[in-house]
């Protein structure tokens, strides 16, 4: 979690350790986190993952059926 402390604390609070049967969501860099948590994230701080940085392809890209 040592990258927690890089987020907003409200956020750093949602992005919590998954447990056995929480639903999961996995952005294309492999990273994975609660659905509730990542768009939070996406919706109010970035479009990149919160623990590495990878760019996430925007609709458009996806729609084109291009990537970043």
């Amino acid at each position: 979690q040592r990258h927690a402390q890089t987020l907003p604390a409200a956020t750093a609070d949602s992005f919590k350790r998954i447990a056995a049967g929480d639903d999961v969501s996995f952005l294309p860099c492999g990273h994975r986190f609660t659905p509730s948590a990542v768009h939070m994230w996406l919706k109010e701080y970035a479009a990149h993952c919160p623990i590495c940085r990878a760019p996430l392809p925007s609709k458009a890209d996806h729609d084109a059926g291009t990537s970043v």
